[in-house]
């Protein structure tokens, strides 16, 4: 679990979250409290399982007493399903044409994921509580810095036996996913034509129903919908591409349809967290 707010840490009179500064739970900064494992080219590759809540590093408001912590912390020793989220930009699109002009955007990607009729999140990144997952224009558009296209947003676990119904076998979960961008700069310039303060270039929610195979032979059975196209139950079928150690792969495409605009796929990695 990360923390990410750092104004209820009140450990030496608030000094450490003063050092800490923005982007930190009080003590330890975000971007420094994951673990990765490392390539045999020395370039990070796979993220540890991880988790975001709006929470201080200690205290009454802390991590440890916090009701989203518990439930994640059960789910990762009790659990069944391990979901990674990942977010795979395609395209992004500008205001106007650059070309020949210096491009200064940074694109910040938020995450909110919570398993059905629950009122607490598995997990929570915002921009406003400085959690959110970012990327520059450059990053997301030089054909030399591709592996910069795909980001982790975060896991969450999932458990049969915590459904709300019992005799309901999908085990259903939502992740709102949300790509903003603060402003753009055109030859280090502020472009404030068209901008809106806390617009969104993506901002939907997306539904997902998995039903893990009941044996090594049988196929994991799963649907979506975006919740601006169906507000009931999930009713795609999503077909999984299988990876190796019995994981699979669920992709989810979203496009804003709009100029500036963003195109891209939640990238959802599953897996049996019990499997035996």
């Amino acid at each position: 679990m990360i923390g990410t707010n750092r104004g209820d840490y009140e450990a030496a009179l608030g000094l450490s979250r003063t050092f800490a500064g923005h982007g930190s739970d009080g003590l330890v900064r975000i971007e420094n409290a994951s673990v990765w494992g490392v390539n045999k080219s020395g370039k990070m590759s796979a993220p540890c399982a991880t988790a975001y809540t709006y929470r201080s590093h200690s205290g009454y408001f802390g991590i440890v007493n916090s009701e989203e912590a518990y439930q994640s912390l059960t789910r990762f020793l009790f659990g069944d399903v391990r979901v990674d989220m990942w977010v795979d930009i395609t395209d992004v699109r500008l205001p106007a044409d650059p070309e020949g002009k210096t491009v200064n955007v940074l694109y910040q990607f938020e995450a909110m994921a919570a398993p059905r009729a629950k009122r607490w999140y598995l997990t929570r990144r915002t921009a406003e509580e400085d959690s959110a997952a970012c990327r520059t224009y450059r990053e997301l558009t030089d054909p030399k810095s591709k592996d910069r296209r795909s980001l982790y947003l975060s896991t969450i676990f999932l458990s049969k036996r915590a459904r709300v119904r019992q005799d309901r076998p999908p085990l259903a979960y939502g992740v709102t996913l949300g790509a903003r961008v603060p402003d753009y700069e055109i030859e280090r310039k502020f472009w404030p034509d068209g901008h809106y303060e806390g617009g969104y270039l993506f901002h939907d929610t997306v539904i997902v129903e998995l039903i893990p195979p009941a044996d090594k032979e049988a196929e994991w059975i799963v649907r979506f919908d975006w919740q601006s196209d169906n507000r009931g139950p999930a009713s795609h079928s999503l077909d999984p591409k299988k990876l190796k150690g019995g994981k699979v792969e669920l992709n989810v495409a979203f496009d804003s349809d709009t100029t500036p605009g963003i195109t891209g796929l939640l990238r959802f990695i599953v897996s049996e967290w019990n499997a035996r």
